[in-house]
């Protein structure tokens, strides 16, 4: 104690001395200095580039064309050349470009980046550097003061672009433009400067001299940093809440004072959907919280493990075993200097130099960020990342899209260790991770595309839209069309100029923790498919590959067989979970051995990665899957809305509607399905083995009913496919029996390819693409030739209402416009787009109607159809009689009615003959004789028509007499051999003859 109160003494003394005799500080401003490297780039590059060194007058040129080019500045010196003193701090940039333009309606624009070509920007925004002044015909001079900041913006340049480390061969400034409009340029010169706080230098007074102690060699103080959700963060102030919950309602809660926010496990647990949480969103800048919460500076309890397995190795809580909580929902970046404050606090109450760190999932990133500047990197011993996602996951992917689990979490119950998702919602997941940049900086970077370069089924890209596996500006792009919050992707890309120095470990002892041999989602597959109604729908699916359940290997490891970026770091594997690396066992234990100096790797180490082999079972489409062991263990999710994994060695995911459970090759399962809508799902097995999709078992288009049910028992040492019993209405006894519809190996497992479907027709045609006969349809499926092949091929004619499976050419008959749709499955489930066909049928020739119109005075013939009827008349030259005459009747499809009239008379009364009719090319029908009478009294007028008739082999049939005072027309018929009266209607009453298939029938 007397040690302690003593050294207390002499470190306040120090700080006495230190606070009244140093040198006064000042701001300073550098010169100006020059690039001693110029180059450039573009469809139509810079010319003279000696002429852009110095200010001269003399200029680098652009010749007037269109698209774009760039000059690169690069050389301008290190700090020394620039006369920034050692512990400066750079707080402001000067830029100073002298030259002329001319661009309309745009200019030229200033970028600083760490990278040739740049593909991300140490300025927010992009365009804060705009060269205005310079166009013009005259040489101009632009100048720029920006502040400089940690975080980079707004209006301002991220401080990490210009630490020491980047300015020999890192730091590139650029002039550019990009424009289909031609455009030129001259410029004379481009230099750059900076204001600095030069750091504080004590004056030495005197020299104590302390009376040495023997003490033991102090332990070397060790920092955990956790991961994603790893810190507690809570409020500040009370408050009243009252927002929008991202899903049509407002919430409302009232927030106390220092009130757990993160995570609030009496909340969590809760049922609904966790719209408590809605506080910890960000504003869509990515960088202002939704209200002020701050760190609790306590740990998640997914932490509480790591934290007792240290201090039961011989470390001391707050003496020599540190936890550095920070808000993981900010800019990554930001870390850097709360980071330093923290080992620099260590460093002065330990009296270390150095610390060691060890760091899980995203506080790898933290670290790693810290390390690359060779300062700070002085001040770290060792450094251990457990499963750190150091180029992204495509688990950010999935939660950003649909949702899903932030933090698991395992207890104890019946003896038994179980885990479950912390109960927030995965919808509430979305809503939290929509505007937190550090979220996009888990997301696959550039440099995740290099080693997941989609060349084999290990290496898939993360993400496939309609069967095309997306790189990662098409992955942008996708996502910008979505709507989402894609300008956020430029701070993550600042960020991961980080990987550029990945290899690069600034003498830290680095070791790379990573699990393995676990299945990991590799890619996420998204597709629309619209069914026969032609309703759209999204199917999505995912495949998996080596990684600890979150993190991908070769992100964690930073190593594949022909790719590294290593450098002198240390890689390691275990087979863990990735929640599981930092609760117990060989992860921890082999960080324990390397930090007391033993070299032996304990059990469950490897310095290759392990394999994963077993089964993930899925459902797609509305439906819940649930499995259980033969103790009954459960595994899927509950009634919560949560999930659980109780079966030892299973998993559970989902991506909306597609749900996933991975079980291991060592057992019986009972698989439970549950409806939770009406249509239809499919169920997959897939078999792995040693990271290879071996085996894919597909049951396609099974029917549900809201209350459908069903189950199967699967023995995974078995070679048979189960059969699934489904229960339609959920009456418990069994409907259906459903057995396979595919089972693939190989390269058709991976087949995303869509069938196509051809067509043959086979028919009498006619015209305007009508048909003039039944008509043959024969479908034609084809998939393409390393494809899985055709599962089925189905058509409807009605639009949907019923669905035929094809199984040989058919027959349509009826005579309208038939519309056929039709489409094929292949047997990896891809889903042809239904196809759709008009097929006209007409097979019956037109009728006609003839009368007599007193208006036109003349016979008239008009046509009758389902379709469109034309009527031609010509001379009978035959007959050689004046008023003999063809009328032929055609239909819209090539049908005709061939009328042969005679005996026609005009003079006193209107009278002809249907001498005869012909259908198409039928033979020609003789009809019996018949006459078609109109007699009128006087002139032939409608007012004076005094009797239509029509007689038949020499019998009147039916006449009609008009009466023109009285207006009405007696319908008169012959019955037998007498005639009667039928009925008087109101007018003139017009006699019409119908072919009739050639038989003359009347009507009026």
């Amino acid at each position: 104690m007397k040690l302690f109160i003593g050294g207390f003494i002499f470190f306040v003394f120090l700080i006495f001395c230190f606070s009244f005799f140093v040198n006064s500080t000042f701001a300073a401003t550098t010169p100006f200095r020059s690039a001693n490297i110029v180059t450039t780039d573009g469809a139509v590059p810079f010319t003279n580039l000696n002429n852009c060194f110095v200010t001269d007058g003399l200029t680098c040129d652009r010749a007037l064309a269109d698209h774009y080019a760039n000059l690169y500045f690069q050389g301008f010196g290190d700090y020394v050349d620039f006369g920034i003193p050692q512990g400066s701090i750079i707080n402001k940039v000067r830029i100073r470009v002298i030259g002329k333009s001319k661009i309309e309606p745009f200019a030229l624009a200033v970028g600083l980046s760490l990278q040739k070509p740049a593909t991300s920007n140490c300025q927010w925004p992009s365009n804060l550097w705009t060269l205005w002044y310079l166009n013009g015909n005259a040489i101009a001079t632009q100048n720029f003061i920006t502040e400089v900041t940690l975080l980079g913006y707004p209006q301002a340049v991220k401080a990490s672009c210009l630490q020491p480390s980047n300015f020999a061969d890192r730091m590139t400034w650029r002039l550019n433009n990009s424009s289909a409009t031609p455009w030129s340029a001259n410029i004379d010169n481009f230099e750059i400067a900076f204001d600095y706080d030069p750091g504080s230098i004590p004056t030495p007074i005197f020299t104590l001299t302390p009376t040495p102690t023997p003490t033991p060699a102090p332990k070397t103080p060790l920092i955990l940093i956790p991961g994603i959700g790893g810190s507690e963060l809570k409020t500040v102030d009370p408050l009243v809440w009252y927002e929008d919950n991202g899903h049509g309602e407002k919430y409302f809660n009232n927030y106390q004072a220092d009130e757990k926010v993160w995570i609030n496990s009496f909340q969590a647990g809760l049922p609904g959907d966790d719209d408590y949480f809605d506080i910890l969103r960000m504003k869509t800048d990515g960088q202002t919280s939704e209200v002020d919460l701050v760190l609790s500076g306590t740990l998640f309890d997914g932490y509480t493990d790591t934290i007792n397995f240290f201090t039961s190795n011989d470390y001391a809580l707050n003496e020599d075993f540190f936890v550095f909580p920070y808000d993981w929902r900010k800019d990554i970046s930001l870390t850097v200097p709360l980071l330093d404050q923290k080992i620099n606090e260590i460093k002065q109450q330990t009296g270390a130099t150095k610390v060691d760190i060890v760091s899980h999932s995203m506080g790898g990133l933290v670290a790693r960020n810290y390390i690359v500047d060779v300062a700070h990197a002085q001040n770290v011993r060792k450094l251990f990342t457990l499963g750190t996602p150091h180029l992204g996951a495509v688990d950010f992917l999935k939660n950003l899209r649909f949702g899903g689990c932030l933090t698991k979490q395992s207890f104890i119950t019946d003896f038994i260790n179980k885990i479950t998702c912390l109960g927030v919602a995965p919808l509430e997941v979305k809503d939290i991770i929509q505007n937190m940049i550090s979220g996009y900086e888990l997301a696959p970077s550039q440099e995740y595309f290099n080693f997941y370069n989609n060349q084999d089924k290990n290496h898939f890209y993360p993400y496939s839209y309609n069967g095309q596996p997306l790189n990662y500006d098409q992955l942008k792009s996708f996502l910008t069309n979505l709507n989402y919050n894609t300008g956020l992707f430029n701070p993550s890309e600042l960020f991961h100029s980080l990987d550029n120095s990945l290899a690069i470990t600034n003498n830290v002892e680095v070791v790379n923790i990573v699990g393995s041999g676990l299945p990991t989602l590799g890619q996420i597959r998204e597709k629309n498919v619209k069914n026969f109604f032609g309703f759209m729908t999204q199917k999505k699916d995912g495949f998996t590959i080596n990684g600890d359940q979150t993190v991908p290997l070769f992100s964690a490891s930073l190593n594949d067989l022909n790719k590294s970026l290593l450098g002198n770091a240390k890689v390691f594997y275990t087979k863990q979970e990735h929640g599981e690396l930092v609760a117990s066992g060989s992860a921890l234990n082999l960080v324990k051995n390397i930090l007391e100096g033993n070299d032996w790797l304990p059990n469950g180490i490897s310095v290759l990665p392990y394999h994963f082999s077993g089964t993930r079972v899925s459902v797609h489409s509305p439906v819940n899957i649930h499995t259980y062991d033969s103790e009954g263990q459960h595994t899927g999710p509950t009634s919560s809305g949560d999930f659980e994994e109780n079966i030892p060695g299973s998993s559970y995911d989902a991506l909306d509607n597609a749900k996933f459970i991975w079980l291991p090759n060592d057992g019986i399962y009972n698989i439970k399905f549950e409806a939770i809508d009406k249509g239809s799902f499919d169920f997959k097995i897939r078999k792995y083995e040693d990271d290879e999709n071996i085996q894919t078992i597909l049951y396609k288009d099974i029917p549900l009913e809201k209350t459908t049910t069903g189950e199967t028992e699967f023995n995974t040492t078995s070679n048979i496919p189960p059969v699934l019993r489904i229960d339609e209405n959920g009456d418990g006894v069994t409907d259906n029996e459903i057995s396979q519809s595919s089972n693939l190996g190989g390269e058709a497992i991976y087949d995303e390819t869509l069938p196509t479907t051809d067509f043959q027709i086979y028919g009498t045609l006619g015209n305007s693409g009508w048909f003039k006969s039944d008509v043959e349809v024969t479908l034609i499926p084809q998939d393409e030739s390393t494809g899985s092949g055709i599962l089925k091929t189905e058509y409807s004619l009605d639009n949907g209402e019923t669905v035929n499976v094809y199984d040989g050419p058919f027959i349509i008959t009826e005579e309208k416009i038939n519309k056929l749709k039709f489409r094929s499955v292949d047997n990896a489930g891809n889903e042809e787009d239904p196809k759709e066909l008009e097929i006209k049928i007409d097979k019956t020739p037109p009728e006609a109607k003839i009368f007599i119109d007193q208006g036109k005075q003349d016979l008239v013939v008009v046509g009758a159809d389902i379709n469109p009827t034309t009527v031609t008349r010509s001379d009978n030259t035959l007959t050689k009689k004046k008023n003999d005459a063809f009328y032929v009747v055609n239909d819209e499809a090539g049908n005709y009615l061939k009328l042969d009239v005679r005996e026609r008379e005009k003079i006193k009364l209107d009278r002809f003959r249907i001498y005869s009719v012909q259908y198409n090319n039928d033979p020609i029908k003789i009809l019996a004789s018949n006459y078609f009478n109109v007699v009128y009294s006087g002139s032939k007028q409608r007012s004076n028509v005094r009797e239509q008739n029509f007689e038949l082999k020499g019998i009147v049939r039916i006449r009609i007499r008009y009466d023109a005072k009285e207006n009405k027309s007696t319908i008169i018929v012959r019955e037998m051999i007498l005639e009667k009266v039928k009925e008087v209607r109101n007018g003139l009453m017009l006699l019409q003859l119908l072919t009739n298939k050639g038989q003359l029938t009347t009507t009026y």
